[in-house]
């Protein structure tokens, strides 16, 4: 008995390419997980004021100057 349904070879190569993409994703976010950052206090304070301003539920004023919300050299 013959199946009706195929998968095309460019399909297939589409399905692998996309199974080892999601691959590394996972590792990257396992690797991300248990890695500490060693972000200079300045830039914690920064990022933290950032959160903060998000977490307000306001939208982010734009007539603002450049690095109002944050200022840091990465």
């Amino acid at each position: 008995m013959s199946d009706p349904f195929s998968i095309s070879g460019s399909s297939a190569l589409a399905v692998q390419e996309q199974a080892s993409v999601y691959r590394d994703a996972r590792e990257v976010h396992a690797r991300a997980r248990v890695t500490r950052r060693a972000d200079p206090p300045a830039i914690e304070q920064a990022l933290d004021r950032l959160d903060r301003a998000l977490d307000s539920g306001q939208p982010l004023s734009r007539d603002v100057p450049r690095g109002y919300y944050i200022n840091i050299k990465v």
